[in-house]
């Protein structure tokens, strides 16, 4: 159901950019839909390339229509709501590494390094 109505939402995009359709409220009209439930399915022609690739691997379970309509328009928004961590190409990002400190000398071991070079 949900990659059939991320399918709808591409092909009602392409519908009006294409001139088919002339606005969202003549598609509503035509598939006996509410303004509101066609601005839904229309909401899923934007979503990122990597959440649409979940859907279609059937991963993260959970993920219906419902949850996926009026999210943000940017990528990376639509991520954060949705709580991904995915990068542009669909991989999980690497968890942050944590720089490696050299413990720095203490003030003794400077004076007796300097003691014994005299």
């Amino acid at each position: 159901m949900l990659l059939a109505a991320i399918a709808k939402g591409r092909r009602w995009l392409d519908d009006i950019a294409s001139g088919a359709a002339s606005d969202i409220e003549s598609i509503a009209a035509r598939e006996g839909l509410s303004e509101r439930s066609a601005r839904m399915i229309l909401s899923l022609a934007f979503l990122a390339p990597n959440i649409v690739k979940a859907a279609f691997n059937g991963t993260p379970r959970g993920f219906g229509v419902s949850r996926l309509t009026d999210l943000p328009a940017r990528w990376n928004e639509q991520r954060q709501r949705l709580g991904l961590a995915i990068s542009s190409c669909g991989r999980r990002r690497p968890a942050p590494t944590v720089p490696q400190i050299e413990p720095t000398p203490s003030h003794d071991s400077l004076s007796r390094g300097f003691q014994q070079s005299s």
